[in-house]
């Protein structure tokens, strides 16, 4: 693995150090390799480079990013502060992940890895939620993420799949400076650990600090709406306008063995929607994704929702390694949504 740093050296070196002690095979490298992203002659030779040293590339992790120099409300922020975000954490990724796709394209090698080439785009919570004192990074995430889906667009072409990460606050050193605005109050309730993001209530007075752990299995506090439980997530002091909104609690006791079960049976109820659905719909009436009285009737402006049908049997498949909903799920895609299709230019991303 090579691991691009701008220049911190000894910081690249202890994550190439964290790496090896947790690699799974004995004589795995990892490199540090410097080069600024944001520059197109530092990225040429990053591509060189890496080849050289590592004899080959198989994946493209887009990681790199910063946050502005200090926070400031949009009516003062200034057009440094843009230009030098925009040049990191969106044009660096943007064309480094072009100049990849053009030494794949060019060199025809064969991946090493299943699957093919992977390209993966970290971004950010903050491509959708808003913050007023932080607009250029969320003006260069939410370029980013719409950078992840014209890549997975063009590079579908080449058999090569494109996933877009969307994580919350992290504890890195670039939120450092902030980290008193994100730590709880109160570590020792349940479910409170030092490994989950936190998030503020929603509405919970002007600074909106009165902090609960996040979690997605409890839905009983959730207030359904994603304007509500955006901004909340976003854990930062101005966000806060409304009625208050207790987030999601975490239940640590949880395990995936525990949950079998459950998922067992959400895959066998769904394989019987996916086949009934198959079996009595005609896709000529539009997409099945409003109900009526119990039964699915179309509405003009949800065509484009074919995806959610087609990708349900995709993820069905994915679960289950059941090829009949594999057929299910590709031949629908192709016949509906491919290239001379009525709906033409959709397509399914993965968001974290």
């Amino acid at each position: 693995m090579a691991i691009n740093f701008a220049s911190h050296l000894d910081a690249a070196r202890d994550t190439a150090a964290l790496c090896r002690a947790l690699a799974p095979f004995r004589g795995q490298r990892f490199v540090p390799i410097k080069a600024n992203i944001a520059d197109s002659a530092d990225r040429t030779r990053l591509v060189r480079e890496t080849a050289s040293v590592m004899g080959r590339i198989d994946a493209l992790v887009n990681n790199a990013g910063r946050a502005a120099g200090r926070s400031a409300d949009l009516c003062e922020s200034t057009e440094e502060s843009f230009d030098e975000l925009m040049r990191t954490n969106l044009k660096g990724p943007y064309f480094l992940t072009q100049a990849i796709a053009n030494f794949w394209i060019e060199s025809r090698s064969k991946p090493l890895l299943d699957g093919g080439f992977k390209v993966v785009f970290v971004t950010s919570i903050s491509a959708d939620a808003a913050s007023i004192n932080r607009g250029e990074y969320c003006v260069s995430k939410a370029g980013l993420s719409m950078a992840s889906r014209l890549w997975a667009l063009r590079l579908a072409r080449e058999g090569i799949p494109v996933v877009e990460l969307r994580p919350g606050i992290m504890e890195t050193d670039m939120t450092a400076p902030r980290k008193a605005d994100y730590e709880p109050k109160n570590r020792g309730r349940r479910g409170a650990s030092p490994a989950l993001g936190y998030a503020p209530r929603y509405g919970a007075g002007r600074e909106g600090r009165d902090h609960r752990p996040v979690s997605v299995h409890d839905r009983r506090h959730y207030h359904g709406r994603r304007g509500a439980f955006g901004a909340a997530a976003l854990g930062l002091p101005g966000q806060t306008t409304g009625e208050p909104h207790t987030m999601i609690e975490t239940d640590s006791s949880l395990t995936p063995a525990s949950l079998r079960r459950d998922l067992e049976h959400l895959f066998q109820v769904s394989e019987a929607k996916i086949f009934a659905i198959e079996k009595r719909w005609r896709s000529r009436r539009g997409s099945p994704v409003h109900t009526v009285r119990g039964r699915y009737v179309p509405r003009g402006w949800t065509d484009w929702t074919q995806g959610f049908r087609f990708g349900s049997a995709l993820l069905q498949y994915a679960a289950t390694g059941d090829r009949k909903v594999l057929k299910v799920g590709r031949e629908g895609t192709l016949e509906m949504m491919g290239p001379g299709s009525p709906i033409w230019g959709c397509m399914i991303t993965v968001s974290m």
